[in-house]
Order: structure tokens, then C-alpha cells, then sequence
């Protein structure tokens, strides 16, 4: 069997496999779609943090394009089509993505920290176009660290059948820099949110009264009639989901992650089943975002109805 070929399966597994990925696939694509369709059309969505949403979305929709479609052809044909280029292309953007993904949740959580604890703060470093200049840095940092490795010949990308993915093979001497800059964009990352998300958790007990934490709308309430708790309790909700945002995606990536460490202390010898957790775990991570959303806020949820009814419209009332 060529190193390109995934192992052989039936009729069922295939069509079981690439029409599973398809729809999780479509479903994250519409999903970040319908975000960024909600901050256009809703004006009162855009005092939630836009720029690092809509980052976020951006995100997940190149993973669609890239990796989605690498992976969802090379689950129905069995073996890579794309040759090496297409697997440089592929590898890069898994990497480059994931990096990228953790670092912006990384930068929501300052961004909620110092919200919350330090608005006037807040305004001098988060003004939008400031937040939309942080945001292109980061994407041309994480970039620079990807890409170095593989322009400087050290390393390559390789197809591994069992992740039906291009994934990196750093050379000796690459090895120390590919664990330090992979490592700081995501232990690191997630490390800066927790602590970040930890002293947010402490602030809202000292800022807000006991029972304003658990009003819905806070508006025409005599304890909330300072006009500072009432904008405090509306970041508090939009913190607490953006830190469901982090949860979920630490439950997701956890089981994976153990997954690849094991995969490369056996030498590959994990079960191809368990195997493909991996990029599946990718793939379901591109739209958990959109259904976080859509359980813990009515404004997405009624913009998301629209969206999705207005596709509807336009394809079959004419």
C-alpha cells in the first residue's frame, strides 16, 4: 500500500466517513458565516467583542476551505490527490490555524480581563481600530513561527493515512524550536486564559451585587439603576460566554492531543479508529463557536434564524 493511500475499507465506511465529515464540515462553514452575518446586520452584537469574534469565524472558515476540502476528498477517493504542494498548502494551514485559534481566544480573554476590572483601560488599548491592527499582528506572527521551519528546508509536511492529514516532520535540529513555538501558542495560550478567565471570576464577585449577577436583562431594576453595573453585568455575560467558548474547545482538543502524543511515542501504532478522532475533533471545532452562541444569547440566536431562513427564501420561494 502507497504511503499515500488510506487502508482499505468498505463501501459503507466510506460513504460513512466522507458524508459524516461533509455535513460537520457545511454545518461549520454556514455556522461562522451566520456569525459574521449577525455582526452585520445587528448593531447592538457589535458591543460583544467583535474583532476577535469575527477572528474567530474567519478561522474556522478557512479551515473549511483548506484542510475541510483536503480531508473530505481524500476520505472519498482514499489516497491524497493533491500532491506536494497541495500537501504543504494543507499541513500549513492545520498548523497555522490551530496556532492562530488558541492565540485569539488567548487575546479575548485580555481583552475580557481588563474589560471587566479596567474599563477606562479598556478604551485606550481596545479601541476597534486598534483591536483590528492586534489582530493582523498576530496573524503575520503566527505565520513568521509556522512558516520559518519549512522556508528554511528544515522540516516538511507528510501525508499520515491515519489522520487522512499533511502533517509536520521537523528535523533534528528543528526539533527544540518546534516544540518552544508550538508549545507557547498552546499551553501557553490556554495557560493565559485560565488566569485570565480566574481573576475575571474574582473581579464580577467584587464588583456586582449578589443579585444582579442573576438578572437577564438588567434594565428597569432599582439595584442596577448605576449606569456602570448595568454595562459590568452586560460584559460579565458576554465573559461568561466567551469562557464556554474556551471550555468547550479544551474538552474537544484534550482527548486529541493525548491521541498525538501517544501516536508519536508508539510510532503510529494506534488504531485507525481512534486515529481519526483527530482531525474529526478539527473539524467539530470549527462550529461548536455558532452553537455556543446561539444557547447563550437571544440576539444570535433571532439572527441565525434569519440568516438561515433567508437561504431558505432565496432558494426554493421565488
Amino acid at each position: 500500500m502507497s504511503s499515500l493511500e488510506l487502508p482499505p475499507r468498505s463501501i459503507t465506511r466510506v460513504s460513512l466517513e466522507f458524508t459524516s465529515w461533509i455535513i460537520l464540515a457545511l454545518a461549520g462553514f454556514l455556522g461562522n458565516i451566520a456569525v459574521i452575518a449577525a455582526f452585520t446586520r445587528n448593531p447592538s452584537l457589535r458591543t460583544f467583542t467583535p474583532v476577535y469574534i469575527v477572528a474567530l469565524a474567519i478561522t474556522d472558515i478557512l479551515n473549511f476551505v483548506t484542510n475541510g476540502m483536503f480531508v473530505a476528498v481524500t476520505l472519498y477517493a482514499g489516497r491524497w490527490q493533491f500532491g506536494s504542494f497541495g500537501c504543504f498548502v494543507g499541513g500549513f494551514s492545520t498548523l497555522f490555524l490551530m496556532q492562530l485559534t488558541t492565540s485569539t481566544m488567548s487575546l479575548t480573554a485580555i481583552n475580557r480581563y481588563i474589560r471587566v476590572t479596567k474599563p477606562e483601560l479598556f478604551k485606550k488599548i481596545f479601541a476597534p481600530k486598534k483591536s483590528i491592527v492586534i489582530v493582523v499582528c498576530l496573524w503575520f506572527l503566527v505565520a513568521l513561527t509556522t512558516l520559518l521551519p519549512f522556508v528554511l528546508g528544515d522540516s516538511e509536511f507528510a501525508f499520515k493515512a491515519s489522520y487522512a492529514v499533511c502533517v509536520p516532520s521537523f528535523r533534528q535540529k528543528v526539533t527544540f524550536y518546534a516544540m518552544a513555538i508550538h508549545g507557547s501558542f498552546g499551553v501557553l495560550s490556554l495557560l493565559i486564559v485560565a488566569v485570565c478567565y480566574i481573576k475575571v471570576s474574582r473581579a464580577i464577585r467584587q464588583i456586582l451585587p449578589r443579585d444582579a449577577q442573576n438578572e437577564d436583562e438588567n434594565q428597569g431594576r432599582e439595584c442596577l439603576e448605576n449606569g456602570d453595573v448595568v454595562m459590568r453585568t452586560r460584559e460579565v455575560k458576554i465573559t461568561k460566554m466567551m469562557y464556554a467558548i474556551v471550555l468547550v474547545f479544551a474538552i474537544l482538543w484534550i482527548p486529541p492531543a493525548v491521541i498525538i502524543v501517544v501516536t508519536r511515542a508508539t510510532l503510529g501504532n494506534i488504531p485507525r479508529d481512534v486515529s481519526m478522532l483527530v482531525p474529526y475533533a478539527y473539524n467539530i471545532s470549527s462550529l461548536t463557536n455558532p452553537v455556543v452562541y446561539a444557547i447563550l444569547n437571544r440576539s444570535f440566536r433571532r439572527e441565525f434564524k434569519m440568516f438561515f431562513l433567508s437561504i431558505l427564501y432565496c432558494q426554493y420561494c421565488r
